[in-house]
């Protein structure tokens, strides 16, 4: 007997169609082939149902259907991390700073001065989100003093007494900038520093505010490239304190935004012959910004940079120090502003992070393995 409805063949004796769920009429002639009725099958409302009754074949696919797109929208606006936690997205550029409040006295006459973070910045570097939470992994030195390590290759950790010293510092150029231009023109770094040393300690340079910021940018922060909003990060962990070559720190975002993007952490040890991908910023990134005109649309440039590049190549091989710790050598090119990138295997994990570079070629470059990544989260309580 055919449905009324769709003209669906059904067995004799059905009470509803098996195709569209339409309830059959009590009994059909079984001489006379009954004309299907041609009108518009309902998709707005299920077909009346009696207990035991069965459901159709397309109605069941309705209600599959409706399912998976219900949760696939569900997933969408409650699991954003989900579709962007790729090692790039979960990559950010590290940028440490100081700012805070000075006073100059010279000649009896005192002199305010506020330092802001672009008065007095450290480079910048590499990190990567690891917990949702707002923990980033980076090297240490990206994050340590940066006259220790210039000078001394020494990875130190600031303390407070040397975070004044280098808003004194920018007091002193903020003050030449604009009152002796032609002789701040003169001064080489070490006479910057030597002029520091002395006006800090006899008084001529007082701090009442002292601060360390440690910007983070990239994509995973709405509008941190255009300077919209500031993410900082604080220092959790120092690893470079117990021993020089852990050339590892841990940082935390103070307010992080929701639904950060990670990245996983591999504790498979890597072997040479490898491929491997290195996401990060490279100085030569941040550069590219002065070869382009200020003209267009500058915040979708700026949101563009905020992403982090992508270079190739190679586990080179596997090297010891005397004091035990082991490097991993790779070819893959990379510059200043890498350090503490996130060293990628084929499966998107994190098997190291990028602390060393040799020679000048940009392709002589070594990390530390996951392995000392684990230690640092394990200690500090963070589920790897």
């Amino acid at each position: 007997m055919k449905c009324p409805e769709c003209g669906t063949e059904n067995p004799e004796g059905a009470e509803f169609c098996s195709e569209c769920g339409t309830k059959m009429p009590a009994s059909q002639p079984s001489t006379e082939e009954t004309k299907p009725v041609e009108t518009k099958k309902r998709v707005t409302s299920p077909p009346p149902q009696s207990k035991g009754s069965g459901i159709g074949t397309k109605a069941i696919l309705i209600i599959i259907v409706a399912i998976v797109v219900v949760g696939a929208a569900a997933a969408f606006f409650l699991l954003p991390s989900i579709f962007n936690a790729s090692p790039q997205a979960a990559t950010v550029l590290v940028a440490p700073a100081v700012s805070g409040a000075a006073t100059i006295t010279l000649d009896g006459q005192q002199i305010p001065v506020t330092v802001d973070y672009y008065d007095k910045p450290f480079g910048t570097g590499s990190g990567f989100i690891v917990d949702q939470e707002g923990y980033i992994v980076t090297a240490a030195h990206v994050v340590a003093d940066p006259i220790d390590l210039s000078y001394k290759q020494n990875i130190r950790k600031m303390e407070d007494k040397d975070i004044k010293w280098y808003v004194a510092q920018a007091a002193l150029i903020l003050y030449m900038q604009q009152y002796e231009p032609e002789n701040l023109g003169q001064l080489t770094y070490e006479d910057l520093n030597t002029l520091t040393d002395a006006a800090y300690t006899t008084g001529v340079v007082t701090v009442e505010k002292a601060n360390y910021d440690i910007y983070i940018i990239g994509p995973a922060f709405p509008n941190s490239s255009t300077g919209e909003e500031n993410y900082l990060a604080q220092i959790i962990d120092f690893a470079a304190t117990d021993n020089q070559e852990k050339d590892l720190a841990l940082l935390k975002i103070e307010k992080p935004p929701a639904n950060l993007p990670t990245v996983s952490i591999s504790d498979q040890k890597p072997v040479t012959g490898d491929d491997i991908e290195i996401f990060g910023y490279p100085k030569e990134q941040l550069d590219f910004t002065e070869y382009i005109a200020s003209a267009g649309n500058q915040k979708q440039f700026l949101e563009s940079v905020a992403n982090a590049t992508l270079t190739k190549g190679t586990v080179s091989g596997e090297r010891t120090s005397p004091k035990g710790t082991t490097y991993f050598q790779t070819d893959a090119a990379v510059n200043h502003g890498n350090s503490g990138g996130p060293v990628i295997n084929a499966n998107n994990e994190v098997i190291g992070v990028l602390v060393l570079g040799a020679g000048n070629t940009g392709n002589y470059n070594f990390f530390l393995s996951s392995d000392y990544i684990i230690d640092l989260l394990k200690k500090n309580g963070i589920d790897t």
